[in-house]
């Protein structure tokens, strides 16, 4: 009787694992292309979701079509992520490269574009109508819970996400990326470009961060609150799955999602971040640089 109780717990929060886990790796492989080329992290990542989720919340509401409302996105977030980096990252790195003020500057550019969009749409959410012939009737179902048409979307999103990310670093330009990654002055040697593969990296990156918040918006809601909420789930998949490799922010989507899943399911919705947490924790004491992190090797 018990294994036959535990199984619609467990199916549920397989459900949500799939569902959600895909959107934290996404804005985790948001993080990863920003950082390739400047080893930076946008703490502003948050308002890119969050500007995606809204304009396409306002675009939809005038009766434009979803696909206009997904490009018109996508495009403010990539935008605004090259925004960002003119605003809190260059005049930072151009006085001392090895400073670390990135963290403030994008941290208070956060702070000031939430405040900014809080009042241009308000503080309340939004809902945000699913594309057809996508809707929330469950498709699958395992006794109250089960996936929906749209859920089978946000399965599939982030891995055709991966996918192309894998194909882009494999072209010329993605290499070129790496190199910069890698050793910068060497490749600079070599007649490749880091301003401008810097800001397409960056404008990317704001694209699928953007991605992230309106594909997010029909089942979490478009408002501010959406932002930050992302962002640190997202941060978590980076550190879980390895800074820099996208597969790996998939797979802590993943773990997240289901930690998450299972504490709602078991415990209580209000503790669902203590499993988080602590997936974090048992993966960082294991593997302090993430799962799928490439070992560091010592050059004498």
């Amino acid at each position: 009787m018990a294994r036959y109780e535990g199984y619609p717990i467990l199916m549920d929060a397989i459900f949500f694992m799939l569902v959600y886990g895909g959107l934290y790796g996404i804005v985790g492989m948001s993080f990863n292309v920003m950082f390739q080329p400047t080893n930076i992290f946008n703490f502003a990542q948050g308002s890119v979701v969050v500007i995606g989720a809204l304009l396409a919340s306002t675009l939809l509401a005038a009766n434009l079509p979803w696909l206009v409302a997904l490009i018109g996105g996508v495009l403010a977030g990539g935008v605004l992520a090259i925004v960002i980096d003119f605003v809190a990252i260059k005049p930072v790195l151009k006085r001392d490269s090895s400073s670390h003020s990135w963290l403030i500057t994008t941290l208070a550019v956060s702070l000031i574009l939430d405040d900014l969009m809080g009042k241009v749409w308000g503080g309340e959410a939004r809902i945000v109508r699913y594309p057809w012939p996508f809707d929330a009737h469950f498709v699958v179902r395992v006794g109250d819970a089960g996936l929906s048409s749209y859920s089978f979307v946000l399965i599939l999103v982030p891995f055709v996400v991966l996918a192309g990310l894998t194909a882009l670093y494999r072209t010329r330009s993605g290499r070129a990326v790496r190199a910069i990654a890698e050793e910068r002055p060497g490749a600079l040697l070599r007649g490749i470009d880091p301003v401008a593969l810097t800001r397409s990296s960056w404008f990317i990156g704001g694209l699928i961060g953007a991605l992230a918040g309106i594909l997010a918006a029909p089942i979490m809601f478009a408002s501010v609150t959406l932002g930050p909420t992302l962002l640190v789930k997202g941060f978590m998949t980076v550190a879980i799955g390895g800074v820099g490799n996208n597969k790996g922010a998939l797979v802590g989507g993943y773990l997240i999602a289901l930690a998450e899943g299972l504490m709602a399911a078991r415990v209580s919705p209000d503790l669902s971040s203590i499993g988080t947490f602590a997936v974090l924790l048992v993966v960082l004491l294991v593997r302090p640089r993430g799962i799928f992190a490439e070992r560091e090797v010592s050059r004498v």
